[in-house]
């Protein structure tokens, strides 16, 4: 049998297309997502920061997967608050509240679970950083939300004065 360049190029061509092929394969089932044919909503929240004005989210973090009760941990920390051009109101104890809402697929609408659980500061007149801790829960047996289901976490500042509009934060969220 004699050498032939023709095959032997063919060859060669063949083991790297079945190994590409293979791959490829192997890398979408690695990458795939259970929750692939979940519908998102029009307007998915953009997170470039887990912080804003001042108010820090420590955990858990943007966009992951969570179950419930929720601990979220953080800090409000107004040293640069000129530089930031804003800062996060405190007054008496609190950092402002935490309100979690499920959204709702069938009216492509954010909806509020419950009342809004208080964050609460030890050293509310400080610059900071005045660490918290508020805990968030949610029963989802009334509502049966597969997991999956977006929520978010809107944080929204101390207002004491009553004047203008207090800051506010959406930390986006998963259901486990």
């Amino acid at each position: 049998m004699k050498f032939n360049k023709t095959y032997a190029l063919f060859a060669v061509l063949l083991v790297i297309f079945i190994a590409g092929a293979a791959g490829g394969v192997w890398f979408f089932f690695m990458n795939r997502s259970n929750n692939s044919a979940r519908i998102l909503p029009t307007t998915t929240p953009v997170v470039l920061s887990s912080s804003y004005c001042g108010l820090i989210i420590d955990g858990p973090n943007p966009n992951s997967i969570n179950a419930f009760p929720l601990t979220i941990h953080g800090a409000v920390n107004n040293n640069n608050a000129t530089a930031l051009g804003c800062s996060w109101t405190m007054f008496e104890g609190q950092a402002g509240t935490a309100q979690l809402y499920y959204w709702d697929q069938g009216t492509n609408n954010w909806v509020a679970t419950g009342t809004p659980s208080v964050i609460p500061v030890t050293n509310w007149m400080s610059l900071g950083p005045v660490p918290f801790v508020v805990i968030v829960n949610f029963n989802n047996g009334g509502l049966g939300l597969n997991s999956g289901n977006l929520m978010k976490v809107t944080f929204t500042e101390e207002n004491p004065s009553g004047e203008g509009t207090p800051d506010s934060y959406d930390l986006p969220l998963v259901l486990q």
